[in-house]
């Protein structure tokens, strides 16, 4: 049975990469053994969490939403790093930035 769903999984990822374009979206490469998918505004889930086909289920509905794409390893570590960074924000949003609060003396109760 788990042959089966590794077959399905395939098959999903497959048909997910030639709807994206079968290449990175920031350089030229093309192997489908060196793309990953990446999330364009971020994501709000741990993808570990879900199984191998799950998680393929919920990338196929976030393509059709077009909030994926695809990336290679070294295009997508890139971004990600850029990302954590805070120099590139992967949404129009503009980066929060905290405040410093004036110090409260103690207050009576």
């Amino acid at each position: 049975m788990a042959h089966r769903t590794t077959i399905y999984a395939q098959k999903i990822r497959d048909e997910l990469i030639e709807k994206l374009g079968g290449k990175c979206a920031l350089c030229p490469e093309c192997d489908p053994a060196k793309l990953q998918f990446d999330h364009i505004h971020g994501r709000d889930y741990n993808p570990n969490n879900l199984s191998y086909s799950a998680r393929l289920a919920r990338y196929k509905r976030e393509a059709q939403q077009d909030k994926l794409r695809l990336l290679c390893e070294p295009c997508n570590l890139k971004e990600r790093k850029r990302h954590e960074n805070g120099s590139h924000c992967r949404t129009n949003e503009t980066p929060i930035r905290t405040m410093e609060m004036p110090e409260i003396g103690e207050v009576e109760l």
